[in-house]
């Protein structure tokens, strides 16, 4: 990146911090590596093999509200954020989103709330369109048969469902079975209309009630950065970026052996 990097790191004995392993006690296990970079930023996250919570974890350290697989073979995903966080996950010139969809290999779409709700609200206007539409798809019937409709206000689906048959036919100028297979035909396409609705409806409120599992993992991430002018690291400092994870750089992730750690620890990047 130049500037910023990810790295995805997993370790299988389940009482090793992964992430806190490889950052080292201060830091020191990647001071080097950040001086050789001349105090490029590393965010370490941890990997996951549910890619909701690794998606959310690599987008760190902006929070996640929901995230929407679209599709599983193109793998493309949905990311839904708060309005004050969407520039934060989307990041300086596009470069947080950027490296998160690099380091999970999957499309990443982010949008606010805001834009999410004003989606959903077209979505139902359009609906609404469709079936205030369907009421005119009258199948056998010509242009003045429809004008005539409407000038006797036969012009919505409700309308043509509550005449009778026999006004119907004397209206539209047809028989009685003609009549009765126009209000056949508004029907089927009046439920249609109501059903699409309701799917929508229905994927709407799963979306909205989900709760993230990636802002609730263990997982998170920490972004690191050393001071050029203190090569001896004793100026470093390691910043918690995600606030489920309370990592400092005193905290006592190296209570083990750090080559015991260290050879416990997968990287992924």
């Amino acid at each position: 990146a130049g500037d910023r990097s990810k790295v995805a790191v997993h370790s299988h004995e389940r009482d090793i911090d992964p992430v806190g392993s490889c950052v080292g006690m201060k830091g020191t296990r990647v001071q080097a590596i950040i001086r050789e970079l001349r105090g490029e930023k590393i965010d370490i996250v941890e990997w996951s093999d549910d890619p909701i919570i690794f998606i959310t974890n690599a987008l760190s350290p902006a929070r996640i509200q929901r995230v929407t697989i679209l599709d599983d073979t193109e793998r493309v995903v949905e990311i839904v954020v708060e309005d004050s966080q969407l520039s934060l996950a989307i990041g300086k010139k596009g470069q947080n989103v950027r490296l998160a969809a690099k380091l999970t290999g999957w499309r990443i779409d982010i949008k606010s709330e805001d834009e999410k709700r004003a989606e959903v609200e077209a979505q139902f206007d359009g609906l609404e369109d469709g079936e205030e539409a369907a009421t005119l798809t009258l199948p056998g019937l010509d242009d003045a048969q429809l004008v005539k409709l409407t000038e006797a206000g036969l012009d919505t689906a409700d309308l043509l469902l509550e005449t009778s048959v026999t006004n119907l036919a004397q209206v539209a100028e047809v028989d009685e079975q003609t009549a009765i297979k126009l209000q056949d035909a508004v029907r089927e396409q009046v439920a249609a209309a109501e059903q699409a609705t309701a799917e929508i409806a229905e994927r709407t409120i799963e979306e909205e009630s989900s709760v993230d599992s990636g802002s609730q993992a263990n997982g998170g991430t920490q972004e690191i950065t050393v001071n050029e002018d203190d090569p001896t690291g004793k100026d470093s400092s390691i910043v918690a970026s995600s606030e489920e994870n309370t990592n400092s750089v005193g905290s006592d992730h190296d209570s083990t052996d750090p080559q015991g750690s260290e050879t416990a620890t997968d990287s992924k990047s």
